[in-house]
């Protein structure tokens, strides 16, 4: 507990649009490691009246906070990244994402600086739990809803979650032939994407695939040192099947396979094709065994992978 707190004092929070800037209790006054930007997909309030889950607060899944402006974010991430390494002594950038944040990192990285910007500011890149091709649960979400197991609240079917595309399955990681998910009358696969849309009456939802590829891309390596970490071990629904007349308004049969609970394994794992082809950076790739996609956070082997990161370790 001593060492995750640690690791939380030093890091510094960047949560959508918010003006978040940490001058630690004792002003500031410089870490012994390197300085730490924690990118979430998530926003924050300046100031709530008590504790919340910092991770997954559920309230937050509304169109106002998923879809918010993503030019501005990444312009204000790379401000922040500039800023706080004047005020480490220009001491380089540990980027840390979880989750959702680490695609999102990905795409900064790839197009909003160029290599030499990414030299000066950014030490390491550490990827917690990332969905770098997608997960099978957005299926699901599009298709029947999803609460991601929080007993207490329903996710209707994402036909206002915009942003949800982000995460549909990408062919990077599945195969053609591989069925997502299947009905009675017929089985989608990454090929057929659009007439799954097109069941269940959501061509929004394809508009919104087609922008998520264009800026997903072909998930090309960053350019920076890189620590990929990934939880597996843990059952992850792998396709989904709907019994007929159940499509798509109730929920399907789940086929597990392996991931973090959320994300499925082959798609965490898209970061060992960077090995050797990331310009000479290195990249590390870490499997931490039963660490679901939210506990992967307090983990202990995965927060020694970051501390090694912070201290330059690896």
């Amino acid at each position: 507990m001593r060492l995750a707190l640690r690791l939380f004092l030093v890091l510094i929070f960047l949560l959508a649009s918010c003006d978040a800037r940490w001058f630690g209790k004792f002003g500031r006054q410089q870490p012994k490691g390197l300085p730490v930007i924690l990118v979430v997909h998530y926003v924050c309030s300046k100031q709530t009246a008590d504790y919340f889950d910092l991770w997954l607060n559920l309230q937050l899944f509304t169109p106002l906070v998923i879809d918010y402006e993503l030019n501005e974010y990444l312009i204000q991430l790379k401000t922040l990244i500039e800023t706080t390494y004047r005020w480490n002594d220009n001491r380089k950038i540990v980027l840390v994402g979880h989750s959702m944040g680490n695609p999102l990192s990905l795409y900064f990285l790839n197009n909003y600086v160029d290599q030499a910007w990414k030299d000066k500011y950014i030490n390491s890149f550490v990827s917690l739990a990332a969905p770098w091709a997608g997960s099978m649960q957005i299926v699901r979400l599009f298709a029947s809803g999803y609460n991601m197991n929080y007993y207490r609240v329903i996710l209707p079917p994402s036909k206002s979650f915009t942003s949800s595309a982000f995460l549909f399955p990408s062919p990077v990681a599945w195969k053609p032939h591989e069925i997502l998910a299947t009905t009675a009358e017929k089985n989608y696969t990454v090929q057929n994407i659009k007439e799954f849309f097109q069941d269940i009456d959501y061509m929004t939802g394809w508009d919104q695939y087609q922008q998520a590829a264009r800026l997903n891309g072909n998930i090309s390596a960053p350019g920076v040192p890189v620590h990929c970490i990934y939880g597996t071990g843990v059952p992850t629904p792998e396709k989904f099947e709907w019994a007929p007349g159940y499509f798509p308004d109730y929920p399907p049969t789940e086929f597990m396979g392996d991931g973090d609970g959320t994300v499925n394994k082959k798609s965490a794992t898209v970061c060992t094709n960077w090995i050797g082809n990331n310009g000479g950076k290195k990249v590390t790739v870490h499997e931490v065994f039963q660490a679901d996609h939210m506990a992967i956070l307090k983990h202990p082997n995965a927060i020694e992978l970051v501390r090694k990161a912070i201290f330059e370790e690896i």
